[in-house]
């Protein structure tokens, strides 16, 4: 497993609790071959292995953000 702080990922070494997770579905700005969002998806425990960091990308920082309560 790399490191945060060596990751491929720039944005990986933002602490979760900084961070919000979303997508551009349903991709109104791309105009060639569509991406596959569950193939995308399903990489996501690669880049946050960690299921409560997982949770506050996912969940809790946009619950937070938007106000979703």
């Amino acid at each position: 497993m790399t490191t945060p702080t060596r990751s491929p990922h720039p944005w990986r070494r933002t602490p979760p609790s900084a961070s919000c997770g979303g997508t551009d579905f349903p991709h109104p700005n791309l105009y060639g071959p569509m991406p596959d969002d569950g193939i995308l998806l399903d990489g996501i425990p690669d880049i946050v292995p960690d299921e409560r960091n997982r949770h506050k990308l996912l969940v809790a920082n946009p619950t937070e953000l938007f106000d979703f309560s």
